[in-house]
């Protein structure tokens, strides 16, 4: 019995602290009071005599339990035990639990005990952090010598499983045979939050779609399969378009169980074991509306429920978004449209390309720009046969913010067709037709 009055001392160790590749399970309780599964729970025992029993079923104020009980005598040795796995892959790393333990069973050469192990089911001062046993020192904060109801830390990284254990302790031959209530010893698990380390790096595959086949217009798509193989699932992608985030979703709720419950210290809660799912394809849109024509990079990003993060897609891509000018309501106006591709240059607007459509043949265009800083244009007047060669000049030109350049278009016969654009800071000029 000297083992029992030594593990007895044994001090409540601080929980894990956060850190990158963690989650944690939830069992029992969810921290909004709901019902939480016990998966990754399981019970068993050994020489128990009548009576005796295990479950892990639980609810809120409903324990799952084992217990050794007093219906019959049961030797040293004896046991019902609760046993909590972690999932494949990842690694029990701390965390809290709620329970009630009590030890109030003894006999000839033997004292129950209700103790908490980890990470063997082994009665030792290595794994066994926490116990209550009869005839010992009481329990820290329990309400009797041999009961403890509250919370308890998980010790910080020992690994393994976790185990709550009531048995018959004491020298071989001993038997428990007598208990002052209906179980030699008992323990209860009210609900737990278990913190979890996993290292595995998620992927991406398979990549296709309008973003890696050409230039987009308006929103492209980027289609691939994400991958979490070894970790506890695909949680959510995100796209970045230059810096700038985009889009960012997870792609599959897992019917609910992909949804964390809650979080500590920024470390999410599930209550699953593997609450996302391994592989997931994904449709990522990939807005280019608005953003100046040319080259972008894309960046798409793969984060798993333990927080682990891999950047899986990180290209160039194109936009084209060519700014398209009004036509004039009047019937008897020239109906041209031009075709303008614009990018910044710090707080400069720069025409990067522009064409014309339904240009007539007899007409002309002239090109003319208000504001104290305008480029010089030359030439500011072309027929339509020469028109690229006004085009050609326009190329490159910077426009300052709140500055306009008007497009005029003029032919023997017909209204002219006036359009001026406003320009704006880090934005697509605004366009308006002035011919009415």
């Amino acid at each position: 019995m000297g083992v029992l009055a030594a593990l007895a001392a044994v001090a409540l160790s601080a929980a894990a602290p956060a850190w990158a590749g963690q989650w944690i399970q939830v069992s029992c309780v969810n921290p909004n009071g709901t019902v939480a599964p016990s998966e990754g729970w399981s019970g068993s025992g050994s020489e128990a005599g009548a009576g005796s029993n295990n479950s892990t079923l639980c609810a809120p104020g409903s324990p799952m339990s084992a217990y050794l009980s007093s219906a019959s005598t049961d030797p040293v040795g004896a046991y019902e035990v609760l046993q909590y796995d972690p999932p494949d892959g990842s690694t029990l790393r701390g965390g809290t639990i709620q329970v009630g333990l009590s030890a109030d069973g003894d006999g000839p050469s033997a004292s129950s005990v209700a103790a908490v192990y980890e990470p063997r089911f082994a009665y030792d001062g290595s794994d066994v952090f926490f116990q209550c046993a009869n005839g010992q020192a009481p329990c820290s904060g329990g309400a009797a010598p041999d009961d403890f109801s509250g919370q308890l830390n998980l010790p910080a990284d020992r690994g393994g499983d976790l185990f709550l254990g009531a048995s018959c302790g004491g020298s071989g031959g001993g038997t428990c045979t007598t208990a002052t209530g209906g179980a030699y010893s008992e323990v209860q698990v009210y609900s737990a939050d278990l913190f979890l380390s996993n290292g595995a790096a998620p992927g991406g595959t398979g990549f296709s779609g309008s973003a890696v086949q050409g230039p987009i217009t308006g929103t492209g798509h980027l289609v691939f399969t994400a991958s979490d193989p070894s970790g506890p699932g695909v949680y959510q992608v995100t796209a970045a378009i230059d810096g700038h985030v985009v889009y960012s979703a997870t792609p599959n709720t897992n019917s609910g169980e992909c949804t964390p419950v809650g979080s500590s210290d920024g470390v999410l809660m599930f209550d699953w074991q593997q609450p996302c799912p391994v592989t997931e394809v994904d449709d990522v849109p990939v807005p280019t509306a608005g953003l100046p024509d040319g080259p972008h990079q894309l960046v798409v990003t793969v984060v798993d429920a333990a927080g682990n993060s891999s950047s899986v897609f990180d290209q160039a891509i194109i936009s084209s978004n060519p700014q398209v000018t009004p036509k004039p309501r009047s019937p008897s106006a020239v109906h041209a449209q031009f075709v303008i591709s614009w990018h910044w240059l710090g707080a400069t607007t720069v025409i990067r390309r522009i064409s014309v459509r339904h240009l007539p043949r007899q007409a002309t265009v002239r090109v003319s720009c208000s504001g104290r800083r305008c480029p010089r244009l030359r030439p500011t007047r072309e027929g339509a046969r020469k028109i690229k060669r006004l085009f050609s000049a326009l190329r490159g030109k910077r426009f300052h913010p709140k500055e306009m350049l008007h497009l005029t278009v003029t032919q023997r016969g017909h209204r002219a067709e006036r359009i001026a654009l406003r320009i704006r800071n880090n934005k697509v000029p605004s366009v308006r037709s002035l011919t009415r």
